[in-house]
C-alpha cells in the first residue's frame, strides 16, 4: 500500500471541497483567499488531527491561516 504524505492530503481534500484542481493549491494559499469555509476548515483540520493522532489545541487551530502554516505545524508536532 502506497503511503500519501500529508501535503497531498490535504491538497486533495481542499480540492474536493473547493472543486478545483489540487495542483492550484499552493502552500501560500490563504484559506480565506481559496473560498474555504468554516466548515471547510473544520473538515480539513480532522484530516490534519487523524494523521497526527491528536487533536490540535483550539488556541492553536485558528492561527492556521494557510495550507503551508497547517503542514509546518503537522511537521512541528508529530
Amino acid at each position: 500500500m502506497q503511503t500519501i504524505d500529508l501535503g497531498s492530503q490535504v491538497r486533495e481534500r481542499l480540492s474536493i471541497l473547493l472543486e478545483v484542481d489540487p495542483g492550484s493549491i499552493e502552500d501560500a494559499s490563504r484559506f480565506a483567499d481559496l473560498g474555504v469555509d468554516s466548515m471547510m476548515r473544520l473538515e480539513l483540520i480532522a484530516l490534519v488531527e487523524q494523521h497526527l493522532g491528536f487533536e490540535i489545541p483550539e488556541a492553536d487551530l485558528w492561527g492556521l491561516e494557510t495550507v503551508g502554516q497547517v503542514l509546518d505545524y503537522a511537521g512541528r508536532a508529530a
